[in-house]
């Protein structure tokens, strides 16, 4: 099922920019209807349910002088809880008092344009409804899944869902019914069969997380693999060093290009 988006904003080119951006991190999975004023965004939600709004700060609108903060301060005193994101090329210090209070109390996510290029817009979106975030592990030793599962629950927030495979094949057959944004792969599947699923993801548009799992250092990989750690938000960790909070930091750390406003 699609998300479905309203998209509050008066600037065409950010319209595009935003909506384009979607499509490229999450090809087909939102469905988007942009509007530039309160007045219409009105209109779009008594025809439809939205899963969520993003909704530009600085609205060049008569009805709510100018900002979005009254929209959504309507949208809370008539009893709707649909989550929201503001999005503004103002610092978040130079925001009115009413907006600060909002995003302190979790009423709403925080973005500045200018963070936009950085971040992943989908990742946020999945952040600010609440929904999982999903994570594929591939790794053919039952200790080593076992482990990994033990140290996702312990330290990872419970939006986040792992699925376990030992195969290739599983993986791929997982893949065909579930939308992943982050992998966990072991390097060491038979010949070269962890390093060809690797290259397989880094070939994927829509930019997952990937956390190679190794029993071994970077010496082990090939030239061609470490060109690309630290690209495509890919990174490695040896077994050895495994620790609950060294996987959460790794898979955060690929994740911090999201700016949640209560943070």
């Amino acid at each position: 099922m699609k998300i479905k988006v309203l998209l509050l904003e008066d600037d065409r080119e950010d319209v595009d920019y935003i909506t384009g951006k979607l499509e490229r991190e999450a090809p087909g999975r939102y469905l988007i209807h942009s509007i530039e004023d309160t007045r219409g965004a009105n209109v779009f939600m008594s025809f439809q349910q939205y899963d969520i709004l993003l909704v530009d700060y600085q609205l060049r609108d008569a009805d709510f002088l100018g900002t979005g903060t009254n929209f959504i301060q309507q949208l809370r005193q008539s009893g709707s809880h649909v989550p929201c994101i503001m999005i503004t090329a103002m610092p978040q210090v130079a925001i009115d008092k009413t907006l600060t209070e909002m995003i302190n109390q979790g009423q709403l996510f925080f973005l500045d344009k200018a963070d936009l290029p950085g971040i992943h817009l989908d990742v946020l979106i999945h952040e600010a409804i609440g929904s999982d975030f999903q994570i594929l592990h591939l790794e053919d030793d039952e200790d080593d899944a076992d482990l990994i599962r033990d140290y996702i629950t312990v330290q990872l927030p419970h939006r986040f869902s792992l699925t376990h495979v030992k195969t290739i094949d599983e993986a791929r057959e997982a893949m065909s019914m579930v939308h992943f944004e982050a992998y966990l792969v072991d390097l060491n599947l038979g010949v070269d069969k962890g390093r060809d699923f690797i290259l397989e993801l880094l070939g994927m548009q829509d930019d997952p997380v990937i956390v190679i799992i190794s029993g071994s250092d970077t010496m082990y990989l090939d030239t061609g693999m470490i060109h690309h750690l630290g690209r495509k938000r890919v990174s490695l960790i040896a077994k050895n060093d495994l620790d609950p909070s060294g996987l959460s930091s790794l898979i955060a750390h690929q994740r911090s290009h999201i700016t949640r406003g209560n943070n």
